[in-house]
């Protein structure tokens, strides 16, 4: 089904669609192509893999839950979207839908990049995370509500040297690790996400990140 093709990364996503990274940097997709998430230029589902239009050298696909939409780093630390651009998701400052890809604005060099359905999370090669997309429940972390369609920094402690080395965003709640091994959360707490209690209460959504409870320092986040 992959045709004849080394591979070197693979992604199944939310609703249907899957993506490749070949040991080129090309990337390839098939599936459900209802919003043009597959990225060759039409809405037509594929049951085998078409290339993503642009012949754009990949290093990254994004790695989580995404619903509708695609997103990939460049060999140069630029993001790249296409698909549905619900909220903004895409990041161009439009929600015009995408069927090939469009840069994220604001002339970022990402090191990695993560989202959960609409809202999306960049970590640059400065340490500094920037969010976009859908800003329900606070799940951009810039201490508002609104929808953005172009990346906004998350409002993170930056004092004394600190800046982040990983991130996630998974169920509308956003998370970074800082360089001291510590984790900051924000977003929807429906569930307890946030990592926090306030007299055995769980917090409210919060829309500035606050610092997880924990008992180790971590550098990963899976």
């Amino acid at each position: 089904m992959l045709g004849n093709r080394s591979y070197k990364d693979a992604r199944a996503y939310a609703y249907y669609h899957m993506m490749a990274l070949d040991t080129n940097g090309k990337a390839w997709a098939w599936g459900n192509n209802q919003y043009g998430q597959l990225g060759d230029g039409t809405v037509n589902n594929r049951s085998s893999p078409v290339s993503v239009l642009g012949n754009k050298t990949f290093s990254t696909l994004c790695k989580d839950d995404i619903s509708y939409h695609s997103m990939a780093l460049d060999t140069a630390g630029k993001c790249w979207c296409w698909g549905v651009n619900y909220k903004g998701a895409c990041g161009g400052n439009t929600t015009i839908y995408r069927s090939s890809p469009v840069s994220v604005l604001g002339n970022h060099t990402y090191q990695k990049v993560a989202a959960s359905y609409t809202t999306c999370v960049g970590l640059d090669s400065n340490g500094v995370v920037w969010a976009w997309g859908e800003g329900r429940d606070g799940r951009l972390g810039n201490n508002d509500i609104n929808d953005r369609s172009q990346p906004i920094s998350v409002h993170l402690d930056y004092s004394n040297g600190r800046y982040y080395v990983d991130i996630d965003h998974t169920d509308g709640t956003g998370y970074a690790i800082d360089n001291d091994g510590q984790v900051w959360a924000w977003g929807n707490n429906s569930y307890g996400n946030l990592g926090i209690e306030i007299d055995d209460e769980l917090l409210p959504h919060t829309s500035v990140p606050v610092q997880v409870k924990q008992q180790y320092g971590l550098h990963d986040i899976f």
